[in-house]
């Protein structure tokens, strides 16, 4: 049930992020007085500001929550707007609880040839990503709590402009034997978590392959270049680091990807939830980078198809829930914890271990006065 001011909600939730009761109905059956305790939304609201003090419009603002993935410190969004011609902001809808509040520039538009983004000048500076109170520095965000209902204001924040350069360079594409007009870069920073940010981005347009991207920050990045063709999506990267200069001369090849093969070999007795495994890919080095799904034949083998070099987890789908997976081994290696890295002209059999022997905890929730809690 919706109601404008007030969370989302599903019957039976005794919070906003709990799961709903689940109703069972049976032929012929009326089903009434389900009762519905809608919980008031609560609203950040504030200002940005440049580094002169005057309002900031166009800016992108967005309210998100710390989770954990995997033993990985990831964040998920609640609530992204865009700041009016007044620099000022207002996250709505929010469910009560603890949030963090970050402002940046959208670059999910800037391309060759757009050098006159708001966000950057001549002079070769640009604004950087910002957290509440006025920090680069994701972990030294500060907590803003949002009660049932409440509107929390004046969460203002001061954005620096910082030095920013450009990194240059051309791309050859090895499939057609032409410069590589038509493929798309994303410059993506390396990261150990799951978040996602709006990279840098440019289109390769000029008839030489050459490129801009612009409003780089200084780091350490991945250049991951995307070609569709013929209904084969080539995926390649290319680390980068970019220090106190621009970035010149980086020569990015799109290559056929490698086929990697493999196999699923079980410890206990095969146990699947439908009808056949799958297995997919996902980068290490990136924050997002998922492979195709690949079946997994009835004789336990599969390939992966069209793989770039850098580095992966491997993750199997299909599997019961009594099953889980015990090894992954890359070639004679066990890269379980740090993932496989796929080098050319080095490819390797890749062995996943299954285990039907996975171990169950049973128990009951209750709440406060004893009852059973859905």
């Amino acid at each position: 049930m919706s109601r404008t001011g007030f969370v989302t909600q599903e019957y039976g939730q005794r919070k906003p992020a709990s799961p709903g009761a689940i109703l069972t109905l049976h032929p012929g059956q009326d089903l009434k007085d389900l009762l519905f305790r809608l919980i008031p939304s609560g609203v950040i609201s504030g200002k940005i500001f440049d580094d002169d003090g005057e309002p900031l419009p166009g800016v992108l603002v967005e309210a998100f929550r710390q989770v954990y993935s995997e033993g990985k410190r990831s964040r998920t969004t609640a609530r992204t707007v865009e700041t009016n011609d007044l620099g000022e902001y207002r996250l709505y809808g929010l469910s009560p609880g603890r949030y963090f509040v970050s402002s940046v520039y959208p670059r999910w538009n800037r391309f060759i040839g757009e050098d006159d983004s708001p966000g950057s000048d001549p002079q070769g500076q640009g604004y950087a990503k910002v957290f509440y109170p006025g920090t680069a520095d994701a972990a030294k965000a500060g907590p803003v709590n949002v009660n049932p209902g409440e509107e929390i204001s004046s969460i203002d924040i001061l954005m620096r402009k910082v030095a920013v350069h450009q990194v240059r360079g051309h791309v050859y594409n090895q499939v057609t034997h032409q410069p590589g007009v038509g493929v798309h870069l994303l410059l993506m920073p390396k990261t150990n978590t799951r978040e996602w940010d709006f990279p840098n981005q440019a289109e390769v347009q000029k008839s030489d392959g050459s490129f801009v991207i612009s409003e780089v920050l200084p780091g350490s990045y991945m250049l991951v270049s995307l070609w569709f063709d013929d209904g084969i999506n080539y995926v390649n990267r290319q680390a980068v680091d970019v220090g106190d200069t621009d970035a010149e001369g980086i020569a990015l090849t799109v290559v056929p990807g490698i086929s990697i093969s493999g196999r699923i070999v079980w410890d206990g007795r095969p146990s699947l939830e439908k009808d056949e495994l799958s297995v997919m890919t996902q980068a290490v080095d990136i924050s997002f980078g998922f492979h195709g799904q690949q079946r997994v034949a009835g004789d336990n083998v599969f390939t992966l198809k069209e793989i770039g070099e850098g580095t992966y987890h491997a993750e199997v789908t299909g599997m019961s829930k009594d099953c889980y997976v015990k090894d992954v081994k890359y070639g004679e290696t066990s890269v379980m914890k740090d993932g496989f890295t796929v080098i050319r002209g080095e490819p390797r059999p890749l062995e996943i271990v299954l285990s039907s022997r996975g171990a169950q905890v049973k128990g009951t929730v209750s709440d406060a006065d004893g009852l059973p809690l859905p």
